[in-house]
């Protein structure tokens, strides 16, 4: 004598096997591609404010939303001037960056910070 299975039960497990599969092929993906981490670097020398906004702010606010599709991670923010170099607390929203001041920075604090964070992007003005 051949025993059936009640249909709803069948459904039941069916379902909720499949789910657990679904979740276990996330949490694959999820350990197995990493979303990539970089530190972003910005150098707030005086420039024109259009320009500013342009080659700094437009290019960190592409990163910032990337960051917030989970396409990137941004790991730290670190602001330079000819004064000195501040990692931020925080990721700061592209509205937050306020205006350039200052010179830029010598040569060899340049050169000092992109040995520091090798993978880093790099945002400054680039005056003509």
């Amino acid at each position: 004598m051949m025993y059936t299975q009640n249909p709803t039960r069948r459904l039941i497990r069916t379902l909720g096997l499949g789910w657990l599969a679904f979740a276990g092929v996330g949490l694959l993906l999820h350990f197995v591609i990493r979303i990539p981490a970089i530190t972003v670097i910005i150098d707030r020398s005086y420039c024109p404010p259009d320009q500013w906004q342009q080659q700094v702010v437009q290019p960190y606010r592409d990163l910032y939303q990337q960051a917030h599709s989970k396409q990137l991670q941004i790991t730290q923010v670190v602001v330079m001037t000819d004064i000195d170099q501040t990692p931020l607390p925080t990721v700061p929203a592209p509205e937050a960056l306020g205006n350039p001041f200052g010179q830029a920075p010598d040569f060899g604090t340049v050169a000092a910070v992109a040995q520091q964070f090798p993978d880093a992007v790099f945002l400054r003005c680039k005056v003509p």
